[in-house]
């Protein structure tokens, strides 16, 4: 996934942090400890002046059990960062669950739409729709696909292949009459 430029810049200049630090609460927000661990076992590391000014901020905490050593992987990102970076919460992905038809026809058979890890789903929405996409303008993909009958996936493969953003597309795009397959019935 590739995050929109533009939303880096606007969290360094909402939250007056450097690049690396945005990195850097992004991994742990993600718990990607394992590029965490890659970029220290190459000799880069946080400085503690850094992350000296996101705990000052409130951007982190620190949970390191002792002041004598600082350990990059001890802190935890707080609500600030993750309400600011991540647009759409653990609600707007339950919201997105419940929308979603529970059941597709594919060659005149019904076949279940939602049969994925729901935890996981929705995990899943927050982090990668919440963080590059709009939920309202997902939501009106959605919406504007279930009402022409357009959805022909699961509910995991429409959001990870962005179907959204072809709807998008058929939407901007929408001639003033039917879509064809509308007037053929």
């Amino acid at each position: 996934m590739v995050y929109p430029l533009d939303k880096y810049v606007d969290i360094i200049v909402k939250l007056n942090i450097s690049p690396m630090q945005v990195f850097f609460l992004q991994l742990i927000y993600e718990k990607r400890y394992d590029l965490l661990y890659r970029i220290t076992g190459e000799g880069y590391f946080f400085p503690v002046e850094d992350l000296q000014d996101l705990e000052d901020k409130d951007l982190v905490i620190n949970t390191n059990p002792g002041s004598d050593s600082q350990f990059a992987d001890f802190y935890e990102v707080t609500p600030k960062f993750s309400e600011v970076f991540y647009t759409a919460s653990i609600i707007d992905a339950e919201e997105f669950w419940r929308a979603y038809p529970p059941f597709i026809t594919i060659n005149g058979k019904k076949i279940p739409a939602k049969g994925v890890n729901k935890p996981e789903l929705l995990k899943w929405y927050h982090k990668h729709i919440g963080a590059v996409h709009s939920h309202s303008r997902v939501m009106d993909a959605l919406e504007f696909a279930v009402q022409k009958r357009l959805i022909s996936v699961r509910i995991d493969k429409w959001l990870q292949s962005e179907a959204f953003a072809d709807i998008w597309q058929i939407m901007e795009n929408l001639p003033q009459g039917d879509l064809p397959h509308e007037s053929i019935v």
